[in-house]
């Protein structure tokens, strides 16, 4: 058993202004706890998280110990490979949401990971993620 954290939750945990802060606060202790089981992003993910922040909170301290922290946790960090790379392409062109998620959404199928810790509504068009939010 397994979960992947979305970007959406990443920039919830940690901008005390997002609308999710307190649930993700919350969820995140529920996640820790092992409740979903191994915790995981992906390469893209963790690109996305640190750009998104960069762009938007502009605070590099921050910034740089939610980085810090993801690459010096439990937290498993997957690398999506040629394959997943062209599933996730086919996934794009169906869904055309953006391909950061679609990755997210390949990878999970292929691994059976089931749950997704997200804010981002677009997931709940993959039946077989189970959207933690």
């Amino acid at each position: 058993m397994a979960v992947l954290i979305d970007t959406s939750f990443f920039i919830a945990y940690i901008n005390s202004r997002d609308k999710n802060h307190a649930l993700s606060r919350k969820l995140a202790a529920e996640i820790f706890s092992g409740k979903y089981g191994q915790i995981t992003v992906t390469d893209h993910i963790f690109d996305e998280t640190i750009t998104t922040c960069l762009h938007h909170l502009k605070k590099k301290s921050t910034i740089e110990q939610l980085g810090d922290q993801i690459l010096n946790s439990e937290i498993e960090l997957l690398q999506i490979n040629e394959e997943l790379f062209r599933d996730s392409w086919d996934l794009f062109r169906k869904y055309h949401y953006s391909f950061t998620d679609c990755t997210s959404a390949a990878l999970s199928k292929k691994l059976k990971i089931k749950h997704i810790a997200a804010f981002d509504h677009n997931f709940d068009a993959f039946p077989w993620l189970n959207r933690i939010s």
